[in-house]
């Protein structure tokens, strides 16, 4: 494991960064949005797009999420689509294990704010410091 500093929002936290296939299954993980990672995602969105419409689309944009909670990788990013620009952003997407693409799973933003989100597990949306009220 290795430790790096993340940038969210207007400050500074430190991560543990965990490659998915090590990570612990009962344990919450924040992870490195790698090229690799954001190209997939991007994927993600523009496979449905009409192609022409696919190279307007900017994103995911600055501010993305990354992590694993129980083998499922979850991530969230926003994304300027064509016409729309970032309306019902961000989203949600989900890759299971081993599926080699992530799903999109939800536009939360539509639905207000990122931290009243239920469908990112407490554990995860804890470590991204982005509030749970998880019953006991």
């Amino acid at each position: 494991m290795t430790k790096r500093h993340v940038v969210k929002r207007t400050r500074t936290v430190t991560a543990t960064e965990t490659e998915p296939s090590t990570a612990s299954s009962s344990t919450a993980h924040n992870l490195a949005v790698t090229p690799a990672v954001r190209q997939a995602v991007r994927n993600a969105v523009i496979t449905g797009e009409d192609r022409s419409l696919a190279k307007k689309t900017k994103g995911p944009l600055t501010g993305m999420y990354y992590g694993d909670y129980q083998g499922v990788e979850y991530a969230v990013a926003a994304f300027s689509m064509p016409y729309t620009g970032t309306t019902d952003q961000p989203t949600l997407f989900v890759r299971l294990p081993h599926v080699p693409w992530f799903v999109s799973i939800t536009d939360l933003g539509g639905a207000g704010p990122l931290d009243q989100a239920t469908v990112i597990p407490c554990p995860l949306r804890q470590v991204w410091d982005i509030g749970c009220a998880e019953s006991p």
